[in-house]
């Protein structure tokens, strides 16, 4: 049931953004392209405000699964879940480049996965999340501050040189 809703504020999400001609031309972040775009993520939209405050507020359990680096996380500290959520920025990335995939988000509540993400992150290049339905790519958005400072720090501890 918590599923079904998640995937109904999402998909609200989803119409609101298609309404706008240039989804980020009155919220002051800037939408400018990119020649290095990855195209698979180019016509994706973000997951909206309304739907991250629902993972931040509902979350009980985070796991984190890194592909090339020798540690994997899992979190159920109450403050340590907010963070995490708040590396999800509710806004699409300025840039989508190809980028390395370092890993995927799963977010818990109650015992049940209601939301899996890519993580992309290449220091200094782009940070951006892509949140799969059925397993395929539905949804892209940015990386706050918080979110960069965390990846940035742990690729540079595990990255083997």
């Amino acid at each position: 049931m918590k599923n079904l809703i998640f995937l109904l504020l999402i998909s609200c999400g989803m119409l609101c953004c298609k309404e706008k001609a240039n989804p980020g031309a009155d919220s002051g972040h800037p939408t400018s392209a990119v020649s290095t775009v990855n195209p698979d993520f180019q016509n994706l939209y973000p997951i909206n405000a309304d739907s991250i405050y629902h993972l931040y507020t509902h979350v009980d359990f985070i796991d984190f699964i890194f592909y090339d680096l020798p540690v994997s996380i899992s979190a159920n500290d109450v403050n340590s879940l907010k963070r995490h959520i708040q590396a999800i920025d509710d806004v699409k990335p300025v840039s989508i480049d190809r980028c390395a995939l370092i890993g995927r988000m799963f977010v818990h509540v109650k015992g049940q996965i209601i939301a899996e993400a890519d993580i992309y992150v290449e220091p200094t290049k782009c940070y951006y999340f892509v949140f799969h339905t059925n397993d395929k790519p539905s949804y892209v958005n940015g990386m706050t501050m918080t979110g960069r400072m965390f990846f940035d720090g742990l690729l540079q501890r595990y990255r083997k040189s």
